[in-house]
């Protein structure tokens, strides 16, 4: 796998328009370009926005639903990894 700079790119959400061409839209989306990929953003990401987005620039070989799914097992783990840390640290 390459590697690649990480970027987050702000927005505006009048750059934006939604399915029927209303201005205002959010975004949360990736594109790599000269060796950098970028999540380019309309909003506050959350943590599963991050590790989504990622998600797809390292599985580009898989759909947008599989990504979903793989996204929420990443989190469900971690939080399970998180939760087993404290109740083995009392």
């Amino acid at each position: 796998m390459d590697a690649y700079e990480g970027r987050i790119s702000l927005i505006n959400p009048m750059q934006v328009t939604d399915e029927d061409d209303n201005v205002g839209a959010t975004l949360v989306g990736g594109i790599i370009e000269d060796n950098a990929a970028c999540i380019i953003t309309t909003r506050r990401l959350s943590e599963e926005d991050i590790v989504h987005e990622l998600l797809h620039f390292v599985r580009t070989d898989v759909g947008h639903e599989q990504i979903v799914e793989e996204t929420k097992e990443l989190i469900i783990a971690r939080n399970l990894n998180f939760a087993g840390g404290l109740a083995r640290e009392r």
